[in-house]
């Protein structure tokens, strides 16, 4: 209930996202605030998104180095993880951008391809039963589900943000942007359905990684499919990391006034390590600021930056190109 919620919720910052890129195409967001708010009020934005872009990444960065901490290298200390994690990002991006598009877009089928075999072989353990506990919780706890789904369907958004929808061609992009939205939201709405129906309410809420457990309850002839789940954590979650790494180099590029983000990416990155060590001194944290401190917060990022900037430009009479 709360993904099918969550859905046509993230479509209202989208609908801003695109009515932005259609009055100046080519720009991003840091460029929509500068140009509707004025220098000063833009920069002040500007600010605002990069303590946003930095904060958040130091929680994905956590959670992608606490995986990989418990079950591939136990003995590695994390903050090398994430340093090796962070470098790798900023190869992709010292590359440009379009690398990371590139290398996402390698990764999509085959991540889909292992995420659809995970769900289909667990249809035979699917206990409709499970999702009776759920639904009798009632509405508050639906909206809460449906607050925390839109902030991860928000990543979509994000990037439409950053990656200008340039020229002519943003019909074309803004419908390739409704196509993974929607592609996202059904895929979360099977991840979560297909998490509840085979684990049932009192197990979801004492695994760390619901989904992961999927794939520990899958063997063929004997082996254990649980390396092709990490296969797609790392798959996704690395340009995750590079996304919002950029994003943070590009704004404070912006605030300093020069065009190369890329004399950024280190110094952002040590400061996404010191408060992804800072903030999360346990996993009790991480789940916390996960639950009531992310979704809201993406939440008015979406919904408070593009509202202001698209009632910015309704008053200011900006027009197209």
């Amino acid at each position: 209930m709360a993904v099918v919620s969550a859905i046509p919720l993230s479509f209202i910052p989208l609908a801003l996202l695109l009515n932005l890129a259609r009055r100046f195409p080519g720009r991003d967001l840091y460029e929509y605030a500068t140009i509707l708010l004025g220098n000063y009020g833009g920069k002040i934005i500007i600010v605002f998104l990069l303590v946003y872009f930095t904060g958040v990444n130091s929680f994905f960065l956590y959670d992608f180095a606490y995986l990989i901490n418990l079950f591939l290298l136990p003995v590695t200390p994390t903050v090398v993880i994430m340093s090796v994690t962070l470098l790798i990002a900023s190869y992709m991006l010292c590359q440009g951008v379009e690398c990371l598009g590139r290398v996402a877009a390698f990764l999509f089928p085959v991540v889909l391809f292992f995420l659809l075999a995970g769900l289909l072989t667990n249809t035979g353990k699917i206990n409709w039963d499970h999702f009776t506990p759920v639904l009798e919780q009632g509405f508050p706890r639906v909206m809460l589900g449906s607050l925390i789904k839109m902030s991860y369907l928000g990543l979509v958004i994000v990037a439409g943000l950053l990656l200008p929808l340039t020229g002519g061609d943003y019909r074309k992009q803004g419908k390739t942007l409704i196509r993974v939205l929607s592609g996202s939201g059904m895929i979360s709405l099977l991840i979560a359905a297909f998490t509840d129906a085979v684990l049932g309410e009192e197990m979801v809420k004492r695994v760390t990684f619901k989904f992961f457990m999927l794939f520990r309850h899958i063997t063929f002839q004997g082996t254990s499919l649980e390396p092709f789940f990490m296969f797609m954590w790392v798959s996704v979650f690395v340009p995750v990391i590079a996304l919002f790494q950029y994003a943070a180099a590009l704004g404070l590029s912006r605030v300093v006034a020069t065009d190369n983000y890329r004399y950024f990416m280190i110094p952002v990155g040590l400061i996404t390590i010191d408060l992804a060590l800072l903030m999360f001194d346990n996993r009790t944290e991480f789940q916390y600021f996960g639950t009531y401190i992310y979704p809201p917060l993406t939440a008015g990022l979406l919904f408070g930056v593009l509202v202001l900037l698209f009632l910015a430009g309704f008053f200011k009479g900006k027009v197209p190109g």
